[in-house]
């Protein structure tokens, strides 16, 4: 049985303007490089998950060459939680992040966001709010 999630994999058309815009726009660290199959895994702060991101490249071989490519501009699926979500939308906006859905409360107890990368990749990002106690 699977013990853990170790990536999440992202695709996109240039490497390294990606890594600067995960770096410079979320604040992801570098953890590993591979020049050659053009590939980074991208961290945050002591998470053990990383975010895979790969530019498809030939030495993949034609079919993974080509998913690659199919995976470029999608909603990836990946939801990153903050403290602060007023912040970092505003964070985003002076870093010139293209939000694709502003801040917006949620009944179910979160305020939720989206953005794009470069790519058009979709990430969402939320903040928990704390459950406050009623009244008597």
């Amino acid at each position: 049985m699977p013990t853990h999630i170790s990536a999440v994999e992202v695709m996109v058309s240039d490497l390294k303007k990606a890594v600067k815009w995960y770096q410079e726009v979320l604040g992801f660290n570098v953890v590993q490089r591979s020049i050659p199959y053009k590939t980074a895994q991208l961290s945050l702060s002591t998470d053990p998950v990383v975010l895979d991101i790969g530019q498809p490249n030939s030495e993949w071989g034609p079919q993974g060459y080509r998913l690659g490519q199919s995976m470029i501009g999608r909603v990836t699926g990946i939801t990153l939680q903050t403290d602060n979500i007023e912040r970092l939308w505003k964070h985003i906006q002076r870093k010139k992040g293209v939000i694709t859905e502003p801040p917006r409360k949620r009944p179910w107890g979160e305020i939720r966001m989206r953005l794009s990368d470069l790519d058009g990749n979709e990430i969402t990002i939320v903040e928990v709010l704390k459950k406050t106690k009623k009244a008597k």
